[in-house]
């Protein structure tokens, strides 16, 4: 009797404050005792991820598709004399449209536009600006994103899985003492790790400027908050 008032005095509380309660499995007939951990870290980012493009506009889709690959060109050869040896760029996405007479019912079209987006994925974090500021004054005429992150990212989480585990075993003992009961085991284990945090950087320029005199803007990585959780099932008698 003293038992089951416990037990009915611990899972109120764990209503009420959305602490973790005692379950059964029926179809394996094992009663389970679910709770929650979690860990975090607010770490310097290692990485940077700068998104630009080249848009072009024209009455002719092979002139359209010229101008840009000559816009695009430049960008990127000038991107790759400043970034370091272990950066990367590379090409994201490469789209054409069609654009229509806004006083036309037949859907005429009247040019076509080209979009070149690229990427650049650099390991020094004060060089987005610079790279912005060489893609821009290159041909570049828009910013699509940028964002900071950690490139080990398993390493951080593995650490911050094992904390979080340790807060859901805390737990879980505190209950199963509150309940007299005793954890014998584990029934399952679901985890996640987030590690980066976006910050978004937009600019677009008027079309049909092939050079524009921008200065390298002043960007801030911060840091970057690391965060894992785990939910488990123990197994209690």
């Amino acid at each position: 009797m003293d038992k089951m008032k416990k037990f009915l005095t611990v899972l109120l509380i764990s209503m009420v404050f959305c602490l973790p309660v005692m379950a059964v499995n029926e179809a394996n007939n094992i009663n389970l005792l679910s709770a929650r951990g979690n860990a975090k870290v607010e770490i310097k980012p290692d990485m940077a991820i700068v998104t630009v493009a080249v848009e072009t506009e024209s009455k002719n889709l092979r002139d359209a598709i010229k101008e840009n690959n000559a816009a695009s060109d430049k960008v990127i050869s000038n991107l790759k004399k400043v970034i370091g040896k272990n950066d990367q760029i590379k090409t994201t996405n490469f789209n054409v449209f069609p654009m229509y007479s806004p006083n036309s019912k037949r859907n005429e079209i009247i040019g076509y536009r080209v979009n070149n987006q690229v990427q650049v994925k650099t390991y020094d974090i004060v060089k987005p600006g610079e790279i912005i500021e060489i893609a821009l004054n290159n041909g570049a005429n828009r910013v699509s994103g940028l964002s900071y992150g950690i490139n080990d990212t398993q390493k951080v989480c593995n650490g911050l899985l094992e904390e979080a585990v340790k807060s859901a075993r805390k737990e879980a003992d505190t209950l199963a003492k509150a309940l007299g009961v005793k954890i014998s085991g584990v029934s399952k284990v679901t985890s996640s790790c987030n590690d980066m945090i976006a910050r978004p950087y937009m600019m677009k320029a008027s079309f049909g400027m092939a050079e524009m005199d921008a200065a390298a803007p002043p960007l801030e990585a911060g840091e970057t908050t690391v965060s894992a959780e785990v939910f488990v099932d123990f197994i209690i008698e």
